[in-house]
């Protein structure tokens, strides 16, 4: 079994709520690993996965988490994935600048192919609010109407929790409204 299979088999038998794996089994695991090379990034990202996740819950401090999707990065600069979660990690740290960074180092094309649709809607979603809160109001509007016309064209298996956008827009702006109304009849999608 490869080093990437290793670390990918920890992590999904963390993922999948195995009895058997706590999430400081599996942090020790992947550290295991991670001392033995980790040429693709890979180790280091999933390791960032499990500590964002712990870190997150316990404490709201993702910068433990922010250090190995970096050193994902480093290692691996087209790992798009621990650029999406770096993004994460200052986007909750309300670091807007440093996350708007990260998230244009994200491979948009590979997110839209490799994972389910909602994940590059909420891509821009994310970008939009940074954006917003940067002062780039209509580039942020620009993106939040992408995404907007992404739910009113959306199978309701494709819905999510419009956060950014709904914390972001005035209740009372065009977009918001928009947005609000397709909610509506599915309150788990709003705030």
């Amino acid at each position: 079994m490869t080093l990437f299979q290793q670390a990918r088999d920890v992590y999904n038998r963390w993922f999948e709520l195995e009895p058997d794996v706590s999430i400081s089994e599996a942090i020790e695991a992947l550290e295991a690993l991670l001392i033995k090379e980790d040429s693709t990034g890979e180790v280091s990202y999933l390791l960032g996965l499990l500590i964002y996740d712990r870190e997150c819950k316990n404490h709201g401090d993702t910068d433990l988490a922010l250090r190995q999707f970096e050193a994902a990065t480093k290692i691996n600069v087209s790992h798009y994935m621990a650029h999406l979660y770096a993004g994460h990690c200052h986007h909750d740290k309300k670091r807007f600048q440093e996350a708007l960074q990260a998230y244009d180092q994200v491979n948009a094309q590979a997110l839209r192919t490799e994972y389910p649709l909602w994940r590059s809607v909420k891509l821009l979603e994310q970008k939009a609010e940074c954006l917003h809160h940067l002062g780039q109001v209509s580039k942020a509007e620009s993106l939040f109407d992408e995404v907007v016309s992404f739910y009113e064209s959306a199978s309701e298996d494709e819905l999510i929790i419009p956060s950014e956008a709904l914390r972001t827009l005035d209740k009372s702006h065009p977009l918001a409204k928009r947005l609000q109304k397709l909610c509506n009849p599915h309150p788990q999608y709003s705030e």
